[in-house]
């Protein structure tokens, strides 16, 4: 099985599914029922839940565009 991707509070990232950059507020301490972690990511457009594997490390994300 996958390891699910789970981010720290305060982890800057980008949400894939938008390419939107934010930082995770808070990460739920138990998976869901699907396995998943979810987050809450601010962003400039508001605050958002994610699953982990619908977010990536902002710094990642940066050096593959650059």
């Amino acid at each position: 099985m996958d390891e699910k991707k789970r981010f720290a509070v305060g982890s800057a990232v980008e949400i894939k599914s938008s390419g939107a950059l934010g930082v995770v507020i808070l990460c739920e301490d138990t998976p869901s029922v699907l396995g998943e972690y979810w987050h809450t990511v601010r962003t400039d457009e508001g605050e958002s839940d994610h699953p982990g594997s619908n977010l990536e490390p902002a710094a990642k994300a940066q050096s593959q565009n650059a």
